[in-house]
């Protein structure tokens, strides 16, 4: 064997001794032979052609008629159906050796289009004429993408298949396509493809060491130890058949005789393994060393140009490559982005990953080469300036925030609000409050004295006071006489300075506001006044506020304010106003709303506001009925030392309040929440509802606004882009709930989500043609 018996690139000659055969050789032959449709696509220069050649002799040894059809040969960029389909039907003729003058035979039936022409001359002449199995190998496929009729040819192999259940004369014939493609490049067609009814993909693998044994042939008497040499040789190339025959050529190029190889390579070769230090040497010396001048017969500038034949594709296709190389393995999915990078040849499918085919590929085409390439490559996701990203950031944050603060998003962030809050974990009972009452039954009980007479009123106040409770906060309106006993309730009142009684402000239902009990100090009232949202739902607490002019009611802090801050003064805790925005008990801050009103507007946080934390419980506190105290009928340990709260829950008095609960609940148990809120703050750490500082929500929507313009930026697939918008909007949607569960932070939601939209929106309307 000699050095020129090692063919680099063209089809192997049949009595070449260093044809390697394959597991594709036998599949190919054994699915022609089987008149099954066969085809080969793959990576140039994989051996397609000596292929092509082996499996035509072999099939011939067995009796079969044979015929080769080479499109590159046949097409060109304006050949027309005519010319095309006529020089189809003059290879039939001159490769089956037909007796025929195929140009009269061709215009005799000019009546017919050039396709039917061809099918006919296939029917009545190929198959009529020639006895036996035919096979007609149709080689370089993938030179027919261009033409606007190529569709016609795969629906005709198609045809010839069906056509065998009822004319037996097509089970005599098949075809084999060979080329570079996939099957979706040559016809998407699932009506007229023929690669979905029974047939063969016959997938060309590099070569393994068992298969190559023939190479080491040429390699005995030239090399010590050819054997270990043939396997580094195999090392570099991963069995790729144009590389390895190559690279065996240089190798007894390179080293000569073997008296030679002291004097040529014996400095390299001391310094390791000789087998691999000999090929280390000539791979580097005679392929990656300037590879592009050394690149002779062609082989890296074509899967080079492949790789980089069109922009976006290329881009995506050089990216996916890219991963590849980080990762080193990717699983195989089989979508075309895939296919076209293996019929580059750069990547083979191994074990159903991606991976580089072999080292060559890996060196020359590496990742310095990879960023390289991807540098010049103009792309719709890089043609949008940076400063545009950035200045659309900005304007659709300013521009969300000042709706925002309009209360544009307010109905939407109501609910997402109610729902955050509806997801918290339940709670036990508030122990150390206990409500009275005033049912139904009990105003029967009393003959329906409603209102309660004052006289009721005093015996229930005393009756509850020998149990010597903290407070009684009295959620039953004393501005006139109900009945006798006036004058000794108010003694009383004036007396017992653990009572708290209530009044109103004005306010559109009663312009002069309800006054206290005669004699009350203000400083023992506290007023009832609600805040509800648009929606008739209370989510906030007011605290306290100036009492408007005139009002029959003085109470500057409002009833739970007074209620718990006595309590929580009787309790050691201090009471300070470090500034006019800000409350401070014990050790715990309040925020007012007015510093920060969130999706409120600054309109509607007037006086001082927090966000109203329901307690998440069955009942707020302890329940008892006014007949239960007057007959004494109450364990006093659910009295002593605790707030009492008092208050009509009649379902005739009108007195009911919406909560983000989806629930209508009492005056009274309303008052009993926000009492339990402000003390269960302080003494248990219970967590406070907040809005961050309004830089933070700045900062926060500005973050997903910008999180689009980089989306556009950098991605330029609608696809892609709509997924990753997607995925964005769930981790809005995420990290907001988690947040407002953990740091009990309400970070606007739905304003983040508008900032994306609107920054998608606007950057999509602005994209460059």
């Amino acid at each position: 064997m000699t050095n020129d018996d090692y063919q680099v690139g063209g089809a192997l000659p049949l009595e070449a001794r260093n044809y390697v055969v394959r597991a594709a050789d036998q599949e190919l032959f054994q699915g022609l032979r089987g008149m099954r449709f066969c085809y080969v696509l793959n990576s140039r220069q994989m051996g397609k052609s000596s292929l092509l050649v082996r499996t035509m002799k072999h099939l011939q040894d067995q009796g079969f008629v044979c015929v080769e059809m080479e499109m590159r040969d046949i097409c060109s960029y304006q050949i027309t159906q005519e010319e095309f389909y006529g020089t189809m039907v003059s290879h039939l003729v001159s490769g089956l050796e037909l007796d025929l003058d195929e140009g009269e035979w061709w215009y005799r039936y000019e009546y017919l289009s050039p396709f039917d022409r061809f099918s006919k001359f296939v029917d009545e002449e190929v198959l009529a004429r020639v006895a036996g199995k035919i096979v007609i190998f149709i080689d370089e496929i993938d030179s027919i993408l261009n033409l606007d009729f190529k569709d016609d040819l795969f629906g005709f192999i198609r045809t010839c298949y069906n056509k065998r259940a009822i004319q037996p004369k097509y089970q005599r014939l098949t075809f084999a396509l060979l080329g570079v493609a996939t099957p979706s490049d040559l016809i998407a067609d699932n009506q007229r493809t023929p690669f979905n009814i029974d047939s063969l993909a016959i997938e060309l693998q590099g070569f393994t060491r068992e298969e190559a044994k023939p190479l080491v042939r040429g390699l005995e008497g030239k090399v010590r130890y050819p054997d270990a040499v043939l396997q580094a040789i195999l090392n570099w190339t991963g069995g790729q058949p144009f590389l390895t025959q190559k690279v065996c050529r240089l190798v007894c190029q390179t080293v000569g005789e073997e008296r030679h190889i002291d004097n040529l390579t014996k400095p390299a070769l001391l310094r390791g393994n000789y087998s691999q230090s000999l090929v280390d040497q000539v791979v580097r010396s005679h392929i990656l060393n300037n590879w592009l001048s050394q690149d002779n017969p062609e082989h890296l500038r074509t899967i080079r140009d492949r790789v980089l034949s069109g922009y976006q594709d290329s881009q995506r296709v050089l990216t996916l490559y890219h991963r590849i190389l980080k990762r080193k393995k990717v699983p195989a999915d089989e979508n075309n982005l895939q296919q076209q990078l293996r019929l580059s040849g750069l990547v083979v499918k191994w074990g159903g990953q991606l991976q580089v085919a072999n080292r060559i590929y890996a060196s020359v085409f590496d990742r310095h080469w990879v960023n390289q390439q991807l540098q010049p490559i103009p792309s719709p996701s890089l043609s949008i300036p940076w400063w545009r990203v950035i200045a659309a950031t900005v304007g659709v944050t300013v521009l969300v925030m000042g709706m925002r603060s309009l209360g544009v998003w307010q109905s939407w962030e109501f609910q997402t609000f109610d729902w955050f809050g509806r997801s918290r974990q339940p709670e036990e009972p508030d122990q150390r409050l206990l409500l009275v009452q005033i049912t139904r039954q009990d105003i029967a009980n009393l003959g329906n004295e409603y209102p309660l007479h004052d006289r009721t009123m005093r015996q229930l106040l005393q009756t509850l006071d020998q149990y010597q409770p903290q407070l009684i906060g009295l959620d039953i309106y004393r501005d006139r006489p109900e009945g006798k006993g006036q004058a000794e309730l108010i003694e009383y009142l004036k007396t017992r300075d653990r009572v708290i009684p209530i009044c109103t402000h004005p306010n559109q239902n009663d312009p002069e506001g309800i006054s206290p009990p005669p004699e009350i100090p203000r400083q023992r009232l506290g007023f009832s006044d609600v805040i509800t949202d648009s929606d008739s739902i209370v989510r906030r607490h007011l605290l306290a506020m100036n009492p408007p002019q005139p009002s029959n009611c003085s109470a500057y802090y409002a009833f739970s304010s007074q209620i718990a801050l006595r309590y929580l003064q009787n309790q050691g805790f201090s009471v300070d106003f470090p500034t006019a925005k800000q409350w401070k008990i014990g050790r715990i801050r309040f925020k007012i709303l007015n510093q920060n009103p969130g999706f409120y507007t600054a309109s509607q946080v007037k006086g001082h506001q927090i966000l109203l934390n329901y307690r998440r419980s069955e009942e707020i506190a302890p329940t008892v009925t006014l007949t239960q105290v007057l007959n004494h009928q109450v364990n006093p340990v659910l009295i002593q030392d605790k707030i009492i709260l008092i208050g009509v829950t009649d379902p005739s008095v009108k007195d009911y309040f919406k909560t983000p609960e989806n629930q209508d609940i009492r005056g009274l148990h309303l008052h009993a929440h926000k009492i339990s809120q402000l003390i269960s703050a302080v003494a248990d750490q219970r967590p406070l509802l907040q809005f961050p500082p309004w830089w933070i929500e700045t900062i926060w929507i500005g973050t997903w606004a910008l999180s689009a313009g980089l989306i556009n930026w950098r991605i330029s697939s609608l696809i892609y882009r709509g997924i990753a918008s997607g995925m964005v909007l769930i981790s809005i949607g995420g990290v907001s709930f988690i947040i407002f569960i953990t740091l009990h932070f309400y970070l606007p939601l739905t304003p983040s989500i508008f900032a994306h939209l609107i920054t998608n929106l606007f950057l999509w309307k602005h994209q460059p043609i």
